[in-house]
């Protein structure tokens, strides 16, 4: 008998051992579908950074969701300066890891007062703290130019 949460196998018949292999690749698969996850306009963002040099990149053309305003915050920027800019409690919705990382940027999109995605951007797939805007951009400032493997605002 095989004690896997809450849930017990027993492993000495061949079908024990099959529910047991069965259960193992549920929950890897599931774990990767979590852990390997991005949203669909990082992962075109990533993509236009690395094949647009010396371009400018508009977030709206790979952000194709409702949004009015995005803010971009730097590594370890807390509770407090995300509450502080887009109201208090929207740190609890938020799934992040930047208060911890230096590896990393946060991105938060707005339509009107509504958080509709958040997403925490490696750096290493572009580093865009030479663009932190936690004060929001609107789609149309939110431009951004590929410079000498960095990023920029492109109005800059």
């Amino acid at each position: 008998m095989v004690n896997i949460g809450p849930v017990e196998v027993e492993v000495g018949s061949r079908s024990g051992r099959w529910r047991v292999w069965l259960l193992v690749a549920v929950v890897a698969l599931g774990l990767a579908g979590v852990i390997g996850s991005e949203p669909a306009w990082a992962s075109s963002l990533k993509k236009a950074i690395k094949k647009s040099p010396e371009q400018a990149i508009s977030l709206a053309d790979h952000a194709q969701f409702d949004w009015d305003r995005v803010h971009i915050f730097g590594p370890y920027s807390d509770r407090d300066i995300v509450d502080g800019e887009l109201g208090a409690s929207t740190w609890a919705e938020l799934d992040t890891e930047i208060e911890l990382s230096d590896n990393v940027v946060l991105f938060v999109f707005r339509d009107g007062q509504e958080v509709v995605g958040s997403h925490d951007f490696r750096r290493s797939h572009g580093d865009f703290t030479t663009c932190l805007a936690p004060e929001g951009l609107t789609p149309q400032q939110a431009q951004f130019a590929v410079k000498n493997g960095g990023l920029a605002l492109a109005a800059e």
